[in-house]
């Protein structure tokens, strides 16, 4: 059963789907059920990372300024002393009636300049227990950070002064976060004196970034009230509701654990850092629409390319039918019309549509002309061969009767003691058999056809007696060569008629050299040529049709075997004489290669098909 071939342009179109399609169809898959996760888990796991440095950031500062705090006590001991020392030198004046309370107001500004004058401060401010309405402050700019110092942050230090507590108290009011410390002597552990440390927020949260994509909040010790960092782009139901549950989560949570909490819109992430003094709640409150953007837009872009490649794959489609199924189709034509006999056939429809195209139409082009060429090349040359039988025979009689009746003839002769007569037959079989060339070869070596030639002088000798003397120059290192059969003697017969019949004494020299790649078979006769013999005789060679059929069949079967590498001329020479010459390469041109393709052709009918 045959089997049934697919074409090439569906082929084609099946090749350009699955190499575009599919591909798509499979990215897509990828990014909803893969690439989505990675990119979610990735950007959870980016935020908590921000979350645990937030908030170890902002622990760091703050435990800086309790640190500081708790160093005012130990002052004392310095060469310069500390607070604890002015305050005693200013209890020593006023047990002596000595009003001292503004050196100590000055004294104690300048100690909380050298102390609390750093990046990390906005405002610091000192009390007396004993005078709580006198307060001492320093900032550097008094009209903007004067105001930091309220009645809500003055009320929370009045109810730390008023208890015994000597720890450290870190508390939110107002958006801002203050540290406040009672003072306590080192000997007596006597109370003297109460300092509030307001944070500067720029410095404590200069390593957070600020973007529209979450929002960070600030839990200190009481989870009921928090500091925001940045004021994000949350509705305020749904951020109220998740910011309850992280308020749960912190007075329940462990240290140091990422607790994650999530609904359509947020997701939170709590961070919560115990100290010793205090305990750190982070929250970065994340916008879903905000935080996975790029994901929607990775998205968008998929669609946009999928929407993209239909037309890109239509274009495709056109372009390979365009550039390649078509010009093969149309070569497939063209072959077709070969295989039906159409020899020659052209492609000249319309032009290729690419430079690869062409050439292979031009090569199909030149090889179906090249086939005809071959094929007319065969007919000419099987039509020349049968004039030259013709013309040696010049009549229609039978070849094998003539052949038989030729050697009795020749048995007669032989029986009658007649030596020349049985010769001259011998010479005229010879001659017959190879002018009727049995064995259909195209080409045969020199010594063959020095043979015919031989045979035919002997048979003119014996009539023209002493009339024609024959002269051989020959260069036998040429006889194996392979010259056109049946070439000669239509020369030599025309020398006979032309020359040697209308003198009464004349030479025939047969000259055969080789000059260069050449070989040389000249005919030199006896005989005077005019100029309008030689105009004769170029009218006979270039001619279609004319009577002399022996020279015309010479020179067409030259033609075409040799092409336009031959010379064939007749013309007057020296001392009364006329030369004919032949001039033929010694290897026929690419002779091998077109008898293998003329086989091929002729035996195989379906060489094209």
């Amino acid at each position: 059963m045959k089997k049934k071939r697919i074409s090439l342009n569906r082929m084609l179109v099946v090749l350009v789907v699955l190499s575009w399609i599919v591909p798509v169809l499979l990215i897509t898959g990828a990014v909803f059920f893969t690439y989505r996760a990675n990119i979610v888990s990735k950007t959870r796991t980016l935020i908590e990372g921000e979350l645990i440095n937030y908030s170890k950031f902002v622990s760091n500062g703050i435990n800086e300024a309790v640190t500081a705090s708790k160093k005012i006590s130990y002052d004392h001991l310095t060469d310069g002393g500390g607070i604890q020392k002015l305050w005693e030198r200013y209890i020593e004046n006023s047990e002596r009636g000595i009003d001292s309370s503004s050196g100590f107001q000055s004294s104690v500004r300048h100690y909380l300049s050298n102390n609390f004058g750093g990046r990390l401060y906005r405002l610091a401010v000192f009390y007396l227990v004993d005078e709580m309405d006198i307060i001492h402050y320093y900032t550097d700019d008094y009209y903007k950070y004067r105001s930091g110092f309220n009645e809500k942050v003055k009320e929370a230090a009045n109810r730390l002064s008023e208890t015994d507590d000597m720890e450290t108290s870190v508390v939110i009011i107002d958006n801002r976060i203050y540290v406040i410390r009672n003072l306590y002597t080192i000997s007596n552990y006597r109370k003297f004196g109460t300092l509030i440390l307001e944070l500067n927020q720029d410095e404590l949260f200069k390593e957070i970034d600020k973007n529209d994509f979450y929002e960070v909040l600030f839990y200190i010790d009481d989870a009921s009230n928090f500091l925001t960092f940045h004021d994000g782009h949350q509705e305020e139901g749904q951020r109220e509701a998740i910011l309850r549950l992280m308020s749960h989560q912190f007075s329940n949570g462990k240290n140091q654990m990422v607790i994650f909490s999530e609904n359509n819109q947020y997701e939170a992430f709590l961070y919560k850092d115990i100290q010793r003094d205090f305990t750190v709640g982070t929250v970065i409150l994340a916008n879903k629409q905000f935080i996975y953007n790029e994901f929607r837009t990775f998205l968008n872009l998929v669609i946009m390319l999928c929407l993209i490649i239909v037309p890109i794959l239509i274009f495709v489609i056109y372009f390979f039918r365009k550039q390649i199924y078509q010009p093969m189709q149309r070569l497939i034509g063209a072959s077709k019309a070969i295989s039906k006999g159409d020899i020659g056939h052209q492609i000249e429809e319309k032009p290729m549509p690419n430079e690869e195209f062409y050439l292979l139409g031009s090569s199909f082009n030149k090889m179906s002309w090249e086939v005809k060429q071959l094929f007319e090349y065969t007919y000419n040359e099987e039509i020349a061969r049968k004039d030259a039988k013709i013309l040696a025979l010049q009549s229609q009689i039978n070849p094998h009767f003539l052949n038989n009746t030729l050697e009795m003839m020749n048995w007669q002769a032989r029986m009658s003691g007649d030596a020349k007569i049985s010769k001259m037959i011998e010479a005229l079989s010879t001659l017959l058999d190879y002018s009727m060339g049995r064995d259909e070869k195209r080409l045969c070596s020199l010594a063959e056809e020095l043979r015919c030639a031989d045979a035919y002088f002997y048979i003119i000798s014996m009539r023209f007696g002493n009339r024609l003397f024959y002269e051989k120059d020959i260069d036998e290192e040429l006889l194996g060569t392979m010259v056109p059969q049946l070439i000669l003697q239509p020369i030599i017969e025309n020398a006979v008629v032309h020359g040697i019949e209308k003198v009464k004494k004349g030479i025939i020299k047969l000259r055969i050299f080789k000059k260069e790649e050449n070989v040389c078979l000249q005919v030199i006769n006896t005989g005077v040529m005019t100029k309008e013999d030689e105009e004769k005789i170029k009218e006979i060679i270039n001619e279609d049709k004319h009577s002399s059929l022996g020279i015309k069949n010479v020179n067409e079967r030259l033609h075409l075997i040799y092409g336009e590498s031959y010379e064939f001329t007749i013309c007057a020479g020296d001392d009364n004489q006329t030369i004919s010459t032949i001039i033929i390469p010694v290897n026929p041109p690419n002779s091998q290669d077109r008898e293998k393709l003329l086989n091929n052709i002729l035996n195989k009918g379906d060489l094209l098909s």
